[in-house]
């Protein structure tokens, strides 16, 4: 086990939340639970433990996001909805695309929690819409999933 799991998992095992600081430092909560050995082997190894931590971060976010488009893809509006559901997917898939020198570079965003704010955003509208995931739906979508792992019902290509 490298130093930086050793830290934490006994971080995880004490009960204390460790994360990242916006200008590079670490956060500790509850702090009183650090004893100074401790805070001194977070201090030698703060550079590899947020390098860790934001990868922990993206890949959390991203498996959410993930799990939101998945959702989504389950969803069914009343009668004569569809049309504002396709204008409000137009809209989605025009936040995504990102712009440089008058063209599009690329359909999907960096940031995962880029991606994640916009799903739910789009989720929301379609609740308005009085859209709901339908459970019959569901049930095949995860069908689908098992008997196929990693294959994609919808998929997003970069525009060039």
């Amino acid at each position: 086990m490298t130093a930086v799991t050793e830290i934490l998992v006994e971080l995880r095992v004490r009960g204390v939340r460790i994360e990242p600081r916006p200008h590079g430092g670490v956060s500790l909560v509850p702090a009183r639970l650090i004893d100074p050995d401790l805070l001194d082997r977070i201090r030698a190894h703060k550079a590899e433990l947020l390098v860790t931590l934001r990868v922990e971060h993206y890949r959390t976010t991203a498996d959410k996001a993930l799990a939101l488009l998945n959702r989504l893809k389950t969803y069914t509006l009343p009668a004569g909805r569809m049309p504002a559901a396709r204008l409000l997917a137009e809209r989605l898939g025009a936040a995504m695309v990102r712009w440089e020198d008058g063209g599009p570079v690329s359909d999907v965003p960096d940031d995962p929690a880029v991606i994640l704010r916009a799903l739910q955003g789009f989720e929301g509208e379609l609740i308005a819409l009085g859209g709901a995931p339908d459970p019959e739906l569901t049930k095949a979508v995860a069908m689908v999933e098992r008997s196929f792992p990693g294959a994609r019902l919808v998929e997003v290509r970069k525009l060039r």
